[in-house]
Order: C-alpha cells, then sequence, then structure tokens
C-alpha cells in the first residue's frame, strides 16, 4: 500500500518557536530517503515556507495558502492554482478599504507573484538577499487598484480580532465567497481571515496530492480549524493533542504535542511497522 502523510506547519510539525526539531528532521528525511511521501498543507505561502524547506527534503510538491496553491519546490513554480472570481476580488477589495487591519493580497501574473502588502515595516518581506528561497519572483506593488484586474487567488487579513470581526460581518453578508477565520497559532490576541477561491481548500489539495503520487491511503495532521476539511477529506484524521476542541471532533486518533514530535514519531512508527 502507497501511503501519504500530509502535515499542517504550525502548531502540529513546527515547534511552539515556529522551528522544525532537530529529531522530526531526521525522521522525516529518513522516511523520505527509505520511500516515503510527504508534504506540507500550510497558509503560508512559497515565500514564508521556504526556510523549512531547505530542511526537509521534500519529493512531491506542497499544499499552500490553504490550498488556492499547489506548488512544486524542485522546480519552483506553480502545478495548480485555483483562483478568484472577478466579481469576489472587487468585493474583497471594498471591504479592506473599508477597514483598518493589517492584509495582502496575491495575484499571479505568467510566473510572477505580485503582492499588494498595507504594511510598509513588510517590504523587507518580499526581498531575499540570502540564501536559497523556493521561488523564482516576487513583486511588490503599490496601489491596490492595480490588482482589481489581475488574476488574485488569496486575499490574508491578520490582524486583532476587533479590527477582523467587521470583515467577517461583512463577508457573512455575501454567502458565496470562500473564507475561513481562526486564531493565530503564537498568539491569544491575533487572527487570520484568508479568502479563496470556492475550489481552494486544504481538502482539495489534498486529494489532489493523492492522485499525483498515486497513494492508496493518506493519513493528514493538523490543529487549527483551518485543517478540518483537510482531515475530512484524509482516509486517517490525526490532530496533535494541542488542536482546537473543533478539530478533535473530525479526528480519527488524536496524538501527542507538536512540541514533542509527535507527528514525526507517529509517521515513524506508522511506516515502518
Amino acid at each position: 500500500m502507497k501511503k501519504l502523510y500530509i502535515s499542517d506547519l504550525d502548531g502540529t510539525l513546527l515547534q511552539n518557536d515556529c522551528t522544525l526539531s532537530e529529531a522530526t528532521i531526521k525522521i522525516i528525511n529518513k522516511f523520505i530517503a527509505d520511500g516515503g511521501y510527504f508534504s506540507f498543507s500550510t497558509a503560508r505561502s512559497p515565500a514564508s515556507v521556504s526556510e523549512f524547506v531547505r530542511d526537509i527534503k521534500l519529493n512531491i510538491p506542497l499544499i499552500l495558502m490553504n490550498g488556492a496553491m499547489i506548488y512544486d519546490i524542485q522546480k519552483m513554480k506553480c502545478i495548480k492554482i485555483e483562483f478568484m472570481e472577478k466579481n469576489h476580488i472587487n468585493a474583497v477589495i471594498d471591504i479592506a478599504l473599508e477597514n483598518l487591519c493589517n492584509f495582502s493580497i496575491f495575484s499571479l501574473e505568467k510566473e510572477e507573484i505580485i503582492v499588494y502588502n498595507n504594511e510598509t515595516d513588510k517590504d523587507e518581506y518580499y526581498h531575499f538577499p540570502n540564501g536559497k528561497v523556493f521561488i523564482k519572483r516576487y513583486r511588490k506593488v503599490e496601489d491596490i487598484n492595480l490588482l482589481r484586474d489581475k488574476n488574485i487567488f488569496y486575499f490574508a487579513f491578520y490582524d486583532k480580532k476587533a479590527l477582523l470581526d467587521p470583515i467577517d460581518f461583512a463577508l457573512k453578508e455575501k454567502e458565496d465567497i470562500e473564507y475561513v477565520y481562526y486564531n493565530d497559532t503564537y498568539e491569544d490576541d491575533f487572527y487570520f481571515l484568508e479568502i479563496f477561491s470556492k475550489k481552494a481548500n486544504k481538502g482539495n489539495g489534498l486529494l489532489f496530492l493523492k492522485d499525483f503520487v498515486g497513494a492508496d491511503f493518506v493519513t493528514a495532521f493538523g490543529d487549527n480549524s483551518n485543517d478540518i476539511i483537510m482531515l475530512k477529506s484524509a482516509d486517517k484524521a490525526v490532530a496533535v493533542s494541542n488542536a482546537v476542541d473543533a478539530l478533535k471532533e473530525n479526528a480519527d486518533e488524536i496524538i501527542g504535542n507538536n512540541f514533542d514530535d509527535a507527528v514525526a514519531k507517529y509517521i515513524e512508527k506508522d511506516f515502518y511497522k
């Protein structure tokens, strides 16, 4: 039986300090070298996932930005991307301009990822002077209105809950717009609200990778509410013990904490048994 293991990053595979432990790196790299299939499924972008890609010798594509993008790190290109509908794009841009919170917008033009970000202190995030980054090109634009006619695939709002609740309320009145809203893994009063195509989610990303590698069985690991659809799409749903209750309710099994290398230990035991 060909098995595929897919794990969320923050709060699941990563330690509480947002790093991969040496034990997890060692276990997963050995598992991959021995013929195993492993991938990340995360809300992170190709840029922000690069530091973890350096450590794990991944052999299949990644599920990024909550499933909006399937990304081949070897070729540094999107192999599947789901764009939002134009009417949804303009509606969300209008909502963004009416609210005072931090947000980023991502679009794709040819093989270049174009970003609008309303935080000036985040400019350095889009420049990579040191080391290998697994992305070819990022380009930042200064005028949000330049993106209204672009192929946008992702909106990411991130701020205190009081600043994001009005956006959540506005989106609930537009029932056909897909989004997730959840608490940050590392800060109590910090939240993410992410908007993407209805075809884009971690569950569909999992099913794409299952078919891509020809896997017979997929085990998925998660900790937060944006992982629920991925666990529902897996053959085996596994939650770490630090997961939110809503995710645990959708899990077939609950394992140890993220900071105890629980995912890597589960894979090692399950794959070599």
